[in-house]
């Protein structure tokens, strides 16, 4: 059981760095101080402290590119989860959409729940999978690579 991510922001603070939920950093992962950059847990990217390890890897990649002299923006990472509950799979990809603010597809049984969420374009940007997650792959990789993140 995870209950999130609380970044500690006391040494940015000190620094005089913009922070909200943690540090605010720009595209190139760059804080207010310019020549200071943050990634993984302790940076907030448009708002979103993600607290997992493939956002951390994506921001550290970028960031140190950034700091070399380089140029990679980082454009967020898509989230994804995938659990066992009570001996059934779970996973969730992208914009799982609890608001109801997009088209969704769903396809349900008594062992299988499937959620499609398709935005505005009719591009898929989310899913769950409840029972049957042998679609999980291939909708992370689609998810992912329109940049939904």
């Amino acid at each position: 059981m995870a209950a999130g991510v609380r970044p500690n922001l006391e040494l940015a603070r000190r620094l005089g760095l913009h922070c909200e939920r943690g540090i605010v950093v720009d595209s190139l992962l760059r804080s207010s101080r310019p020549e200071i950059f943050a990634a993984g847990d302790a940076a907030e990217h448009k708002g979103v402290v993600y607290g997992i390890w493939p956002a951390a890897m994506e921001q550290g990649r970028a960031a140190g590119i950034n700091m070399a002299g380089g140029r990679m923006e980082y454009r967020g990472t898509t989230v994804a989860n995938r659990l066992k509950v009570a001996g059934i799979d779970l996973a969730s990809v992208g914009e799982i959409d609890a608001e109801n603010r997009f088209r969704a597809e769903v396809e349900e049984t008594e062992t299988v729940y499937k959620k499609r969420v398709y935005d505005d374009d009719d591009r898929l940007v989310g899913c769950i999978l409840l029972g049957d997650i042998s679609d999980y792959g291939a909708v992370a990789r689609e998810i992912g690579e329109k940049g939904t993140g």
